[in-house]
């Protein structure tokens, strides 16, 4: 049991639970990748708790909202005050970015996979972290949209920006898939993946030698890292899904995944290495393919 799994423990042992687990947009809500990831995580986690996860509640829609306009949200909270239930969410902020939620979560314990069990004075910290963090993120993003009106500057498909910045989105692009596919592969090679927190999993991947490449005419690669896995991991689940149903159908394999070049952080960009014997078998033809692409982008022989 994990040390998160035993704190937990030690509080409402036989108390049952009520899951709650969130996306924030229709697109990820449809592609069910992030919803699906969450809802493991919260049956592994309950498992190893030994209590019952008698229900849980999936929501649509933005963490930083006033709770009255989240349903679900108020949909869960009842019935887990109906059935004296602990609420179990991924983490604090799947639960919620707005503190003004205490007051609704009063009598209710809260616990998170990522967290633990939560008490009262640690959930008001944790909550306006996440209020200021969603604050921050929202005013860069409205300043950063003021500054590239000011300067006339707009936002633009691939065919429609300078050459060699079309070639850089190219190869974010595929560098982007090869990681995706191979992440999959991992994650269909070994299923306890999905019940381990981003930094269980990237420790896992780690030692498993599945390190990160960041750069591929170098070579260059790091640990895998909590965060660099937290934005491509609904993918890569989402990918996982469409290979089953692709192998259910009778389909010809599975097809490289589709990406979009829309707001891709530096984390979002990056492959890792499959050491041999691990992972997709035409894995040194992909990474081979896309090094000549690179270099064929740099203007090398």
């Amino acid at each position: 049991m994990t040390t998160r799994a035993k704190m937990a423990a030690k509080t409402n042992t036989e108390r049952p639970l009520v899951g709650l687990i969130r996306v924030s947009t229709s697109r990820q809500a449809i592609g069910g990748g992030s919803l699906a990831e969450q809802e493991d995580m919260l049956r592994g986690f309950a498992a190893s708790l030994g209590r019952d996860l008698i229900e849980i509640y999936r929501e649509c829609g933005s963490a930083s909202i006033s709770p009255s306009r989240r349903p679900v949200l108020q949909d869960a909270i009842v019935a887990a005050r109906a059935r004296g239930a602990g609420l179990l969410v991924s983490s604090i902020d799947r639960l919620s970015r707005n503190k003004d939620v205490l007051p609704l979560l009063r009598g209710i314990r809260v616990v998170s996979v990522a967290e633990g069990a939560v008490g009262k004075g640690r959930l008001e910290l944790l909550l306006r972290r996440a209020e200021a963090e969603s604050t921050r993120a929202s005013e860069n993003s409205r300043a950063q949209h003021a500054r590239s009106r000011a300067s006339g500057k707009t936002a633009a498909a691939p065919r429609h920006l300078p050459e060699a910045r079309r070639k850089g989105v190219q190869q974010n692009i595929l560098r982007s898939r090869i990681r995706i596919e191979r992440l999959a592969d991992a994650l269909e090679q070994h299923p306890d993946l999905r019940r381990l927190t981003h930094a269980g999993r990237a420790a896992r991947l780690n030692e498993l030698g599945l390190r990160n490449l960041r750069n591929l005419a170098s070579g260059n690669s790091v640990d895998w890292t909590r965060d660099a896995l937290r934005a491509i991991w609904p993918v890569v689940c989402s990918e996982v899904a469409r290979r089953r149903a692709a192998r259910c159908c009778g389909t010809a394999g599975p097809q490289p995944v589709s990406l979009g070049v829309r707001r891709r952080s530096a984390a979002s960009t990056r492959v890792f290495a499959m050491p041999s014997g691990v992972g997709s078998t035409s894995g040194d033809a992909d990474i081979a393919e896309a090094q000549g692409a690179v270099s064929e982008a740099a203007g090398d022989p």
